[in-house]
């Protein structure tokens, strides 16, 4: 049996199947440029020292944004997305947002 027309449930068959090379490209350079986007949100946290100013306790964004000097709905951007792979938790109630440390946020500390 051909390994094109082989049964993918059966499990003497030698089924195999493989990306195309353009495919395994794309997935490369998405890995590749995740991880750069955020180290540089890492670096940007850091150049703001948005850890120090989070050590006392949770802080809304326009907290932040105040202590920190910049834009806020950038800033709250940036929180987010380093929220989302873990350096920084948001607190939400019905009202606002804060974020606080994690322990992996503790190493941005001055």
């Amino acid at each position: 049996m051909d390994a094109n027309n082989s049964n993918p449930t059966d499990p003497q068959s030698t089924y195999h199947y493989t990306l195309p090379l353009q495919t395994t490209k794309f997935a490369i350079f998405g890995l590749l440029s995740s991880g750069q986007l955020a180290a540089q949100a890492i670096s940007v946290a850091a150049e703001l020292n948005i850890a120090d100013y989070l050590k006392d306790g949770p802080k809304s964004i326009d907290e932040l944004s105040s202590k920190a000097n910049c834009h806020p709905s950038s800033l709250y951007r940036l929180l987010r997305a380093l929220a989302s792979i873990g350096i920084f938790a948001e607190i939400k109630d019905e009202y606002n947002s804060k974020f606080k440390l994690t322990p992996m946020a503790s190493f941005l500390l001055s």
